[in-house]
């Protein structure tokens, strides 16, 4: 079992405003919603270059 961690991070006020007012949209805490939007990413996009899994990167 992989034991679950804590991560702090430093946002810019409009990354703040924006994730706050994404929280309050989908009903979560700021940090849940900080969490479900870091998992959906890392399961969406590759390790390296920020491209979407599952895709060509040089499809555009």
């Amino acid at each position: 079992m992989i034991t679950p961690t804590h991560v702090n991070i430093m946002l810019d006020a409009k990354t703040n405003n924006t994730l706050d007012a994404s929280a309050k949209r989908n009903g979560r805490s700021k940090r849940k919603e900080a969490e479900v939007r870091l998992i959906d990413h890392l399961e969406r996009f590759d390790e390296m270059g920020m491209g979407v899994k599952g895709r060509d990167k040089t499809d555009k």
